[in-house]
């Protein structure tokens, strides 16, 4: 019975110690002070109620969403650190990440469904709006790599089918990047350096004067390059060198119910189908519209039609060219690669 007694109390010492609303004072874990969001500072009843828009595409409590929906906070993405999109995507259950044609594209699946090398069954949305590339359909190495982690309020991500609702790609799942407004003038920098060409740098800055709202955020990820001797029976071998190196910005602005926003994305890297080479991933982003608040349950989003040119991935492949070496005797090749992009 004492052993008994034992084990009951350790079993109910984690939930006796999650009794508390807030985190200790003296913790390292204590909330930032004015932090919206903390999830320290939310009881069971609150967290239920945390409000969500992707899946009905209007605001509603996670509870009562038609779907399963899992929520990214802005408190959660100060604590994580996290440098890129994917870095932070690969931490929320039943997503995974994968690479396709060496290290070319970055692949983030729901519940498993990799099936297409193009991403293609995860539609990206920025604030509710779809963001689409025309090459393949699905790409999104740009925006996993480059879109900017300082702009981010929170990300909702939506496990299950959502094409009713969006269209293509939605076929395994949603994922909403939600941005920051502008609330008062503050100006935030972030630089990383671990030497070498390893650097990171991240910053925005926001103006607000009356109901004029200005806000915007950029990001610059550069790794050292990786040199790889790569072979081939047919297209011979080659020294490859694969660059990595990432940009991307994002502007909104609000005046009333009007806002605009736009972003761009582009990633540096490299890829092998049949024989390798560089790739530089691009897309521009941009749309506009109005919100009006008719009744308190009643909201009305005008939003012109966005062609599909407005947020195409543009691919530039630059080939490695292999040519013989005269010291070479064993029939083995070397590449002379076109100029590395810089």
């Amino acid at each position: 019975m004492r052993l008994r007694g034992l084990a009951l109390l350790a079993m109910l010492f984690p939930l006796l110690g999650r009794t508390s609303t807030a985190a200790p004072a003296d913790s390292g874990f204590a909330p930032p002070d004015g932090t919206a969001g903390s999830l320290y500072s939310l009881d069971l009843e609150s967290l239920l109620k945390l409000k969500v828009s992707t899946a009905s595409k209007f605001s509603e409590d996670l509870s009562g969403a038609p779907g399963v929906v899992s929520v990214v906070t802005r408190d959660e993405l100060d604590r994580f650190g996290g440098t890129t999109l994917k870095e932070v995507l690969e931490r929320v259950p039943g997503l995974f990440d994968s690479t396709d044609s060496f290290t070319d594209r970055s692949i983030i699946s729901i519940r498993g469904d990799q099936t297409r090398s193009n991403s293609g069954h995860v539609l990206y949305l920025i604030n509710g709006r779809p963001t689409r590339e025309v090459l393949e359909g699905g790409i999104a190495t740009d925006l996993l790599e480059a879109f900017p982690v300082a702009a981010r309020e929170r990300i909702e991500v939506i496990k299950g089918p959502g094409s009713v609702l969006y269209g293509s790609n939605a076929f395994s799942g949603v994922i909403n990047l939600i941005t920051r407004e502008a609330n008062g003038n503050r100006l935030d920098l972030k630089v990383l350096s671990a030497g070498g060409a390893n650097a990171s740098t991240s910053g925005s800055f926001s103006v607000r004067r009356g109901e004029l709202g200005i806000f915007g955020a950029g990001d610059y990820h550069s790794y050292p390059q990786w040199p790889v001797y790569y072979r081939n029976s047919y297209f011979g071998n080659a020294n490859v060198t694969v660059p990595s190196r990432s940009d991307g910005a994002y502007m909104s602005l609000t005046y009333g119910g009007f806002r605009a926003m736009s972003s761009w994305t582009e990633h540096r890297t490299a890829y092998v189908e049949g024989s390798p080479g560089q790739a530089l991933w691009r897309r521009g982003f941009a749309d506009a519209g109005y919100e009006l608040n008719v009744k308190p349950n009643w909201q009305m989003n005008f939003n012109p039609p966005i062609p599909e040119r407005g947020s195409a991935t543009i691919p530039t492949f630059h080939s490695f060219r292999a040519t013989p070496t005269k010291s070479s005797r064993s029939g083995r090749i070397r590449s002379n690669s076109d100029p590395a992009i810089a």
